[in-house]
């Protein structure tokens, strides 16, 4: 039908910049990269975030955040998560896969 695109068959992030790290490693390298980084149970593990819940507090948090990478409760920022608590990193995931994705496209 006019008019009609298909969708592709995946939505994937961009590739690396062909100037940033790992620009020169070739795809199946790249590929060796991703499936090693798994860790025993298959999982891409990495950092976390809090929640957005609004603007944080104007008080200054008390306590010493200098190896934490993250402050209070209301700090966003990507740090690693508390002793004994596993997650999943969606945006690792989401790279990695991405990546997979490219390397069996390019075998078509």
């Amino acid at each position: 039908m006019a008019g009609r695109v298909p969708l592709p068959c995946y939505f994937a992030v961009r590739e690396a910049s062909v100037f940033g790290p790992g620009a020169a490693i070739a795809p199946a390298e790249r590929v060796a990269r991703v499936v090693a980084s798994l860790d025993m149970e298959s999982r891409w593990l990495g950092s976390t975030s809090h929640p957005y819940r609004g603007d944080g507090s104007k008080e200054v948090a008390p306590g010493d955040f200098s190896r934490t990478q993250a402050g209070d409760e209301s700090d966003t920022s990507p740090h690693r998560a508390d002793p004994g608590i596993v997650g999943i990193s969606t945006s690792t995931y989401v790279r990695n896969m991405s990546e997979l994705f490219r390397f069996l496209d390019g075998r078509r």
